[in-house]
């Protein structure tokens, strides 16, 4: 009873606060609070053309009282909107999702998106998604298309690559790469699109399908040590498991349907791949070290998980300290954790992938000269081996790699800024602010 009454007060100081503002701070003023902040970014904020701050608790009057004393004009979100709106819910905020996941782009004709609502997407995916979607530009208005390349801050002062280390191999995850994450995102995301491109009777229903189809993918492709990439063989595997659901979902559009595959083939057949990854180097008998939320409450890591990580300098070490970190995403080809890795002197490596939504990997690193990329299981496990026996090799790369970081600038910041500019001016017309 406390705490709601606590919960009460915060939010009506928010209120009186909020209902009377009316514009945005000057330009460089602008204050952005960054809610649900995952484990891989680690930002320099003087970077910022605006003031910035993190939150990475989620009790509701912990995050209460960071409203209240920053007062931001922003809100941004990793997790969704929809997340952040339950803790404080205003006309007067611009609240941006800047979440990362391909799939997601296709909820869109299901959603619901306030004139208060931003979405950060890479410009390949988002203009020919929403042309075919909606033949005209009225959801451009809450969309923020960019060139944004993922990037990560260059760590100043410069970092050492050390002779002792903490571990032989470390990932660190904040998505879906665990079984428990991928079963909270179908809860979330498919669950969301049930609602409306099918009926309420469904959702039980299609939820055991779905967990029957992690098992599956789960003992295939750890037989196989392959990505399973083709759609057909999710298409096939949900109609063998429908049963009396099948009839049901038959009913549901064409286009719904093509999408609700290629969302499970992202949250299962890519979640699952991450999770074998982990399992396949946790069974090598090297060192490995798993860090962030995904691992939380999964079981058969105990042993490997180390906990959260909520500081950048924290992170910054981990990395640094580990001989091999991984990135085990098969559906992007450049992300910001393998800038940071690299720029945190560690050797990285990433998955193989050129069928993705960002720019490729090859945009600026070299497979085997500034990084090390690899596709099945018998490849990362031999890369592995041979770059945890070549010491000499391993540091030529990974000055390579950081070489090309400093080089290129590859600074998020700096692009996150120009990004959050162009947000604000769409929601001048979108909010009663002016």
């Amino acid at each position: 009873m406390g705490e709601l009454l606590e919960i009460e007060r915060l939010q009506h100081e928010l209120d009186l606060f909020y209902d009377r503002k009316v514009s945005f701070r000057e330009k460089g003023k602008i204050r952005l609070l960054q809610l649900f902040t995952t484990t891989y970014d680690i930002f320099d904020v003087s970077r910022y053309g605006f003031e910035y701050e993190a939150v990475h608790e989620k009790d509701i009057v912990a995050v209460l009282n960071r409203i209240l004393s920053f007062k931001p004009d922003i809100i941004m979100s990793q997790d969704s909107i929809i997340k952040a709106k339950r803790y404080y819910d205003h006309q007067h905020i611009l609240y941006i999702d800047d979440n990362d996941y391909s799939a997601y782009i296709w909820l869109f004709p299901y959603m619901t998106i306030n004139k208060n609502e931003m979405h950060f997407y890479d410009w390949k995916n988002c203009f020919s998604s929403f042309g075919r979607l909606y033949g005209d530009d009225s959801v451009y208005r809450h969309v923020i298309c960019s060139t944004l390349t993922p990037g990560a801050v260059f760590m100043e002062p410069e970092l050492y690559i050390p002779d002792e280390f903490d571990t032989d191999i470390c990932i660190v995850a904040g998505s879906n790469s665990s079984i428990s994450r991928i079963k909270a995102y179908i809860e979330y995301s498919c669950m969301t699109w049930m609602k409306h491109g099918g009926s309420d009777s469904l959702q039980e229903k299609l939820k055991t399908v779905l967990y029957n189809m992690i098992d599956i993918f789960l003992q295939r492709m750890d037989e196989t040590g392959e990505l399973l990439e083709d759609l057909e063989v999710y298409e096939e595997v949900f109609w063998e498991l429908a049963g009396e659901l099948a009839d049901e979902f038959r009913r549901i559009s064409l286009e719904s349907r093509q999408y609700f595959f290629k969302l499970i083939r992202m949250l299962i057949g890519y979640g699952v791949y991450r999770r074998l990854i982990a399992k396949w180097v946790m069974e090598s008998g090297y060192r490995v070290e798993l860090w962030g939320d995904s691992w939380e409450n999964e079981y058969g890591v105990e042993e490997c998980y180390k906990g959260k990580v909520c500081d950048r300098e924290e992170l910054k070490r981990i990395y640094n300290r580990s001989k091999i970190c991984l990135f085990t995403n098969p559906d992007f080809g450049l992300h910001t954790s393998m800038f940071e890795m690299v720029s945190s002197k560690t050797l990285c490596l990433a998955y193989n992938n050129d069928n993705i939504t960002l720019a490729s990997v090859k945009d600026y690193f070299v497979d085997g000269e500034s990084i090390v990329l690899y596709k099945n299981r018998s490849e990362l496990m031999e890369k592995i081996t041979y770059y945890l026996q070549h010491m000499e090799q391993r540091k030529e790369i990974i000055c390579r790699g950081y070489q090309i970081v400093k080089e290129n600038k590859l600074y998020r910041e700096w692009q996150l800024t120009s990004a959050v500019e162009k947000a604000v001016e769409l929601a001048k017309q979108n909010m009663d602010m002016s």
